[in-house]
Formats: C-alpha cells, sequence, structure tokens
C-alpha cells in the first residue's frame, strides 16, 4: 500500500511538470530584426517560428495576434477611417493568408491550423488555434495584402506607415517574451499628385449664379491631373493639400463677385483616391474640391459681358503640386438684361433761386 502512494505521489508532479514544458513560439525576426520594410508595391510577409522543444512530437497552441494601436501604435488604416493616418485602408485584415515551410508534415488546412479574424473592436485580431502532430520546429508565414493605391503618403523618402503586431492571451504554449512583437513597415511608392481646374475653356455665367455644386468637372471644379514625370494620377493622401485661389480683374471690380480670393483644402477622403488598387477616380467626390463663388446680381445696368481671371497656386509643394496648363480660367459674367439704363426726372417743376445765390441744387428723382 505504501508503495502505491509513493508511486503516485512521484507520477503527478511529473505529469503537471510535464504540462507545462510547453513548445517555445513568438515572431521569427527579420535577419535580426523584429520589423521589416517592404514597398507598398508588395504583398509582404510576417512570420512566426514554432520550436518543438517539450520532447514531444507535434504541439497544439492557441494564443491571439492583434495590430496594437495602444502602446506602439500602428500608423496605418486597416479599415476606412479607422484609427490610423489618413482615411482609406491600408492593407486588407480579411484577406491575410498563411502557410508553413513543409504543408506535408506541418499542414495548415483540415483542422490544423484555425484563425479566425474579429473586427468588432476598435483594432482587429486573429484568435489563432495552431495544431502539428510531426516532430521539429516550424515556421509559419502570413502574406499581408497590401494596397498598391495610388494616394501620396511621402513616397519613397517619407515617413514608411506601420502594421504593429502583438502576440498576447496565450492559452497554450510558451511566448517567448523577446518575440511578442513585430512591425512591418510600408514603404510608399507613389508621386507627389497635381490638381487643376477640370475645365480649360472660358467660363460664362450670368449675373446671381452661384458654382457651387455646378457638377462633376464644371465651373470652378478641381479634379487630379496626372504627374508629368511618369504619367500617372495620384491623389492627395496622409496630408491635406491646399490650394489657394485669387482674381485678377479684367472689367469687373470686386463687387461684381462674392469673393476675391480663398483656399480650398483636399484630404485624402476627398482627393480622388480609394481604398484598393484601381485608377485614381477624377470624378469621386468631387464637390469636395469645389470652388464656391457667386456671381453678384446688382440690379446695375453695365456693358452686356465684364471679364476677370481666377488662378489657383500653392505654397504647400509638399503635399501637392498645381498642373500648369490648368491653373488658370477666363470668366465672363453676363449683364442681368433686366438690368436697364436708369431714368430720373427733376422732383419739382420749377425751381427759384435768388439772383444774388451762387448757386442751386436742382433734385432728381430715379425712375
Amino acid at each position: 500500500m505504501l508503495i502505491r502512494r509513493l508511486y503516485i505521489a512521484f507520477i503527478v508532479p511529473f505529469l503537471f511538470l510535464r504540462s507545462i514544458d510547453a513548445n517555445t513560439f513568438g515572431f521569427k525576426p527579420d535577419g535580426s530584426n523584429y520589423y521589416k520594410t517592404v514597398s507598398e508595391a508588395t504583398d509582404g510577409t510576417i512570420q512566426i517560428l514554432v520550436e518543438d522543444d517539450d520532447g514531444v512530437a507535434g504541439f497544439s497552441l492557441n494564443f491571439q495576434i492583434h495590430v496594437d494601436y495602444t502602446t506602439n501604435v500602428s500608423t496605418t488604416n486597416w479599415s476606412n477611417g479607422s484609427s490610423g493616418n489618413g482615411h482609406y485602408r491600408d492593407w486588407n485584415p480579411s484577406g491575410v493568408s498563411w502557410t508553413s515551410d513543409n504543408t506535408a508534415t506541418h499542414p495548415v488546412t483540415g483542422g490544423y491550423l484555425n484563425a479566425s479574424l474579429i473586427t468588432s473592436g476598435a483594432a482587429p485580431y486573429w484568435q489563432i488555434s495552431l495544431f502539428a502532430t510531426s516532430a521539429g520546429d516550424m515556421t509559419y508565414t502570413l502574406t499581408l495584402p497590401i494596397f498598391d493605391d495610388k494616394i501620396y503618403e511621402g513616397g519613397t523618402t517619407g515617413t514608411d506607415e506601420q502594421i504593429n503586431f502583438k502576440i498576447s492571451n496565450v492559452l497554450a504554449g510558451t511566448l517567448d517574451s523577446d518575440a511578442d512583437e513585430f512591425s512591418y513597415r510600408i514603404n510608399d511608392n507613389d508621386l507627389v499628385p497635381y490638381y487643376g481646374f477640370a475645365q480649360t475653356s472660358a467660363q460664362s455665367f450670368d449675373e446671381g449664379h452661384n458654382t457651387n455644386d455646378d457638377g462633376d468637372g464644371l465651373s470652378f471644379a478641381l479634379i487630379p491631373l496626372a504627374n508629368p514625370a511618369d504619367g500617372v494620377v495620384y491623389a492627395v493622401g496622409t496630408n491635406s493639400f491646399v490650394i489657394d485661389w485669387t482674381i485678377t480683374d479684367g472689367t469687373t471690380t470686386s463687387g461684381d463677385y462674392s469673393a476675391a480670393s480663398g483656399t480650398v483644402t483636399i484630404n485624402e477622403y476627398g482627393g480622388g483616391g480609394d481604398d484598393n488598387e484601381s485608377a485614381i477616380n477624377t470624378s469621386k467626390l468631387w464637390w469636395e474640391r469645389d470652388i464656391s463663388l457667386t456671381m453678384t446680381d446688382d440690379d446695375v445696368d453695365e456693358p452686356d459681358t465684364e471679364s476677370f481671371t481666377i488662378t489657383i497656386s500653392t505654397s504647400d509643394v509638399n503635399d501637392g503640386q498645381i498642373f500648369g496648363d490648368n491653373n488658370e480660367l477666363s470668366v465672363v459674367i453676363n449683364d442681368d438684361p433686366d438690368d436697364l439704363a436708369p431714368y430720373v426726372r427733376f422732383i419739382s417743376a420749377s425751381q427759384y433761386v435768388d439772383e444774388e445765390s451762387s448757386k442751386v441744387t436742382v433734385p432728381l428723382a430715379k425712375l
């Protein structure tokens, strides 16, 4: 009886020690670094290394991978209008794919790998269960779908946008505390955007007309245009782009329109870009880039037409440029045909004045 009790007392602690001697895992460094910089044009990868070091062939892991927007703050957007820079998403978490260095011995299908994406909170994360029956260490690779958009985010010399990953909430396995974080950095490959008037011909408006929301590409609407360096149309990205406009009178005066100058601020949302890899849509949200100006209905008889020139320029050259052929428009204001020449009459039929007076005021009335 004593021997049996000693045997049980020995084997239980042994099993307990075996159960906590779990397999070690964590992010695999890129060389010696727990970060990597990849061009926006590439769907890059991050890797998880599992060390089969518990003395039993195979392993069973359960953990979460979070995109960090709290501590090591990510600057990319995972959905439109999320916590990163700008507005449009930079990558697609739901399109992440998995593989292993040897899918024959360590498959990622058939229940060996389950990666459930949760997007109900402020930041996405994956709930991971990873199972293997074969012995040996294994590297698992996650491919990240990065949008090769045409939205300017500083270009190749700008600040890389980051997706900062963190492993946490480990339920099975031993996390290497030195390998619990990895930073994936996206290097922008776009050129600076150019903007200009959609119209190039002279514009004509009647008195009283307001150009606000005249229509896509009409009146004083501004559109993204091709960068002369490569002929590709790019749009404003992370940093807003400020355009100045000013009026130079021809035969008009400042009283013939509602304002002589102003600014248009174009941000990523209204710049013409999108959350995919398609070409820039110059019609998208065009009203976000519209100059609103009212031609004064002044009830004054004037020449049939009066003219001015409206010009756009910018000092914000790091965030955008003005295309030279589309920076100026000639504008004609058509006088209201109901504005007739005024008629006047004497108020009194006769006026008397003392012959010693040097002058007299004769009042008139407008008809």
